[in-house]
């Protein structure tokens, strides 16, 4: 306190800096191209004016809050982090607020997949992740549905082809009354 020269205690190195931006990059830029995917898509004429506001609109929110994600936990690491593991805690933090609405949307395929699919928009991408049950109970009845109908069809052709045997059968039996008793071709 008695000094008017400031010395610093930071020990924040460029390493400290590269694990920040490759973190945050290989985090948020997903993000990024994804928004830039959706606002050109937005453009396609096969998409009508509703639509295409929508793809625009969240396009721009996705990449605007992804570049502003990178932006101000740049602007804060640079203010607030003194060694290399607070940058890269601070990383680490970010990425995992940034990504709680991934989790939720995996706890909620869990629970309950037929309401998020409720709820999604048509085209969305399904959850992934999931163990076990990905179809809720009228895709398992309709699959179970169509399952039978094909075994049944199987059975009645399987049929058909067992009748079609027992009457050729019965004429070669005519043709050769011998085969009836059980000595083919008069062989003991």
């Amino acid at each position: 306190p008695d000094k008017d020269t400031c010395t610093s205690t930071s020990d924040l190195s460029g390493v400290g800096w590269a694990v920040f931006a490759i973190s945050m990059g290989a985090h948020l830029l997903k993000d990024i191209v994804n928004g830039i995917k959706l606002i050109v898509s937005s453009a396609r004429e096969r998409h009508n004016y509703h639509h295409g506001m929508r793809l625009f609109f969240g396009g721009v929110i996705l990449t605007s809050a992804a570049a502003f994600t990178l932006l101000i936990s740049g602007i804060y690491n640079a203010a607030t982090a003194q060694s290399n593991s607070d940058i890269i805690l601070n990383s680490v933090a970010i990425v995992f607020v940034t990504d709680i609405d991934e989790y939720v949307y995996g706890i909620l395929c869990a629970v309950n997949i037929s309401w998020v699919k409720m709820w999604s928009v048509e085209g969305e991408e399904e959850c992934v992740g999931e163990i076990g049950f990905d179809k809720d109970e009228e895709e398992d009845k309709m699959d179970l549905t169509s399952e039978m109908q094909n075994l049944i069809a199987h059975v009645e052709s399987l049929q058909l082809n067992v009748e079609r045997h027992n009457k050729k059968l019965k004429m070669v039996l005519q043709h050769f009354p011998d085969l009836k008793d059980g000595e083919p071709f008069g062989f003991c």
